[in-house]
């Protein structure tokens, strides 16, 4: 199994739940980061995928 992707889906799922409840509010999710934290985000990206590439070449189980 893909670790990035499970971690990414369920992020996903959680977001989409706490939308579709704040749908009943007529209101909704933001995300606003501001450009330091969005830099430190795009740098840590890079790890986090090739690592998860080397993990899944190795074919860790």
């Amino acid at each position: 199994m893909n670790p990035l992707a499970t971690v990414l889906a369920l992020a996903l799922a959680a977001w989409a739940l706490a939308d579709a409840l704040l749908l009943l509010r007529r209101e909704a999710l933001a995300l606003e980061i501001g450009p330091s934290l969005g830099r430190a985000l795009r740098v840590l990206a890079v790890p986090l995928i090739l690592g998860n590439w080397l993990y899944l070449l190795l074919g860790v189980r």
